[in-house]
């Protein structure tokens, strides 16, 4: 594999961390407690965006209903306790290692909080 790269940034979550169906169970279950349709896998693709914030009524959230604060936290939650039942993407860590081989640098670009991603 040949590069011309001298530096690569990656974003986590979805990219490097394949967590994209774990994040889809916790929205349906938070979306469940409150009786609201359920996302697929191909509309949470289609309306996740940042803000969360907008993200969270176009997925159906009515927040002169519910508290932006309280459904952000226990997705939060929810995510943090369950976090470690994924991986990373298929290839992922090969094509890491072949970039560190090659001398290349690499970071990672994310919302995610910094002390949690340095776990």
């Amino acid at each position: 594999m040949n590069f011309n790269y001298k530096h690569i940034i990656w974003d986590w979550n979805g990219t490097l961390l394949n967590d994209v169906g774990l994040c889809v169970e916790i929205i349906n279950e938070v979306l469940n407690k409150r009786n609201i349709t359920n996302l697929t896998l191909d509309k949470y693709r289609d309306i996740f965006t940042f803000p969360i914030l907008n993200y969270y009524i176009n997925a159906g959230f009515d927040f002169t209903k519910y508290s932006f604060e309280e459904v952000g936290l226990e997705w939060m939650n929810e995510y943090e306790r369950r976090k470690r039942e994924c991986l990373l993407h298929t290839g992922a860590e090969e094509i890491l290692n072949q970039l560190k081989e090659k001398n290349i640098g690499q970071s990672i670009l994310s919302a995610y909080h910094k002390d949690t991603l340095l776990e």
